[in-house]
């Protein structure tokens, strides 16, 4: 009982977390972006739309990744790969498309700004299956 709620209550803190990045990513756009025709409300709507996804794919991919090479399915490697990249990919591909005559100062910041948080996210995936043990039957789908 002890553990279910210790792990319940880290999700509970890592949604929390999760939502405020959210919220203060809209802030930010809100601020720079503005000007620069990108409406802020879709930057929300699709950050928070896919970030449950993003929050709900991580572990799944890190479990896909645990389980023993010769029981592996690289499909869900691959699905749960393909999850997080979409639901990351998502708000600022909406950026991109809808800036219009950013200076290229904006551009680069936004640029190392994605790099960073994509190794950030690699990062913590690599950590996940670097430090996890070998899963017999984890449950991938």
């Amino acid at each position: 009982m002890k553990r279910y709620l210790s792990g319940r209550l880290a999700r509970i803190g890592a949604t929390f977390f999760i939502y405020g990045y959210v919220v203060g990513r809209f802030i930010s756009v809100y601020g720079v972006f503005a000007p620069y025709h990108v409406n802020p409300w879709v930057f929300l709507v699709l950050d928070l739309v896919t970030a449950w996804p993003y929050a709900y794919a991580i572990p799944r991919l890190i479990e896909a990744l645990l389980v023993k090479r010769q029981e592996r399915r690289v499909e869900a490697v691959i699905w749960w790969a393909s999850v997080v990249a979409a639901s990351f990919a998502a708000p600022y591909v909406y950026v991109a498309f809808a800036a219009q005559n950013v200076p290229w100062e904006l551009i680069t910041g936004l640029s190392v700004f994605v790099a960073l948080m994509l190794s950030l996210c690699g990062w913590k995936i690599y950590q996940g299956w670097l430090t996890g043990k070998e899963v017999k039957d984890a449950p991938i789908t």
